[in-house]
C-alpha cells in the first residue's frame, strides 16, 4: 500500500526516506510512526499500512540514514539484533528530533501527492518513543502543541489516545 518517498532535512543539504502509506480518499489527519532500532522494517509498514486503510496519512521516516540507510532488521534473528543495537549506540536523538520536525513540515505542506494535512499525531516505539518525549519536552515545540498528540511506548502500543477524541479517537494498532 505504501512507498517510500524523500523529504528535505532540516538544517542539512540532505535528503531522507520515509515511509509513507495513504488512504484512499483524504486524510483524517497524519500519524509519524517513529521506530524502533531496527529500522522501517515489515511490523513498522504493515502499521502504516492499517492505519491508512482507516484513513490516515501515516509516515514512518528512516531514523538510522545518517549512517545506515534503509536498513530493516528482524529482532528474532540474533545476529540482526546485535546489529540493532549497535546502531542504537550511534544513534543521536537531537537528529531524531530535527527528523520529526523535518516530518511535519513535508506533511503539512503536502507530501507525496497528499494535501496537506495539519493535524498530525505520533507515536514511537522503544527507541521512537525518546525522540517524541525530546519533542514535546522542548520549547520550542510549543507551536506544534496545539495541533498534535504523541504517546511513546518502550512495549508494543495496544493503542493511540489522542488528545483530541472528536478527531482521532482511539485507534488499536
Amino acid at each position: 500500500m505504501g512507498e517510500y518517498v524523500k523529504i528535505d532535512a532540516l538544517g542539512e543539504d540532505a535528503l531522507f526516506p520515509v515511509y509513507v502509506a495513504a488512504p484512499s480518499g483524504s486524510a483524517r489527519a497524519a500519524i509519524i510512526i517513529i521506530p524502533e532500532i531496527f529500522g522501517v522494517n515489515v511490523g513498522i509498514r504493515q502499521k502504516c499500512d492499517h492505519l491508512a486503510g482507516a484513513g490516515y496519512l501515516a509516515i514512518a521516516p528512516d531514523i538510522f540514514w545518517r549512517f545506515a540507510p534503509g536498513v530493516e532488521l528482524n529482532p528474532d534473528i540474533e545476529a540482526e539484533l546485535q546489529q540493532a543495537f549497535g546502531y542504537f549506540g550511534q544513534y543521536d536523538a537531537d537528529d531524531g528530533v530535527r527528523d520529526i520536525e523535518a516530518v511535519i513540515h513535508a506533511v503539512r505542506s503536502g507530501l507525496s501527492g497528499q494535501a496537506p494535512v495539519q493535524k498530525v499525531g505520533a507515536v514511537g516505539y522503544c527507541l521512537g518513543s525518546g525522540p517524541i518525549k525530546s519533542t514535546f519536552a522542548a520549547s520550542k515545540w510549543q507551536r506544534y502543541r496545539s495541533k498534535m498528540a504523541a504517546v511513546g511506548s518502550h512495549s508494543a502500543c495496544k493503542g493511540i489516545l489522542f488528545r483530541d477524541r472528536s478527531h482521532f479517537g482511539v485507534l488499536r494498532i
